[in-house]
């Protein structure tokens, strides 16, 4: 609990590569409490204490998760930038700044992994959170990226040929750190949908959405 606690605070930290090393400890530590926790569901006498100690640690830990989770979601869907390889820097727009950017997006990939391995950790305790506040950032990730990556290469030609070949544009229009942050969206809402007590609670929310 002291790490994950000191990892929560880290969130936050100024420098980007320790919010992205406390992000990834955070997801071996809910990780192993699931762990934990399965282990002792087979045991009678010690089924409801390893339980807690999980929605404890959730309890704890997503002020500091959500409030990153919003104000990265915003930075990187809000960016005109795209990749170091096809931007050069300018005077408004200084190589750090972009490499910045990159590593904002790699962050926040992190960060949705991490909102999955706490949503299995969990039956159905994380179903508000997800709805409420984890959403909406997907979609606005979602709608930001695949758009731009369809729309940049093909803007004039019918909507049938873009669904078509949609996949095959985004690979070619968006940078590793674009596609791997685009991915990380899509498996965090598979994974949601997979782990069935928190499925079952939300499998209103895609169709209410269109």
């Amino acid at each position: 609990a002291k790490v994950a606690w000191r990892c929560d605070y880290l969130l936050s930290h100024a420098s980007l590569q320790v919010q992205i090393q406390s992000c990834t400890v955070l997801e071996c530590c809910f990780g192993f409490l699931k762990w934990v926790a399965e282990v002792g569901a087979a045991d009678s006498d010690q089924s409801n204490g390893p339980k807690t100690a999980v929605l404890r640690q959730i309890h704890s830990s997503w002020t500091a998760i959500s409030t990153r989770l919003r104000a990265l979601t915003d930075t990187v869907t809000l960016s005109t930038n795209t990749s170091l390889l096809v931007v050069e820097p300018s005077s408004t727009q200084p190589r750090a700044a972009m490499v910045g950017l990159g590593e904002q997006r790699i962050f926040l990939a992190k960060l949705l992994r991490l909102i999955g391995t706490m949503t299995e950790s969990a039956d159905d305790f994380m179903a508000s959170r997800l709805r409420n506040s984890v959403w909406p950032c997907v979609c606005k990730i979602v709608e930001n990226y695949g758009d731009k990556a369809t729309q940049s290469k093909c803007p004039t030609q019918p909507r049938i040929a873009l669904e078509t070949r949609r996949t095959s544009r985004q690979n070619a229009a968006l940078s590793e750190s674009e596609r791997n942050l685009l991915q990380s969206a899509i498996e965090l809402w598979k994974r949601v949908y997979d782990h069935r007590a928190t499925g079952v609670v939300l499998s209103g929310l895609i169709p209410s959405a269109g």
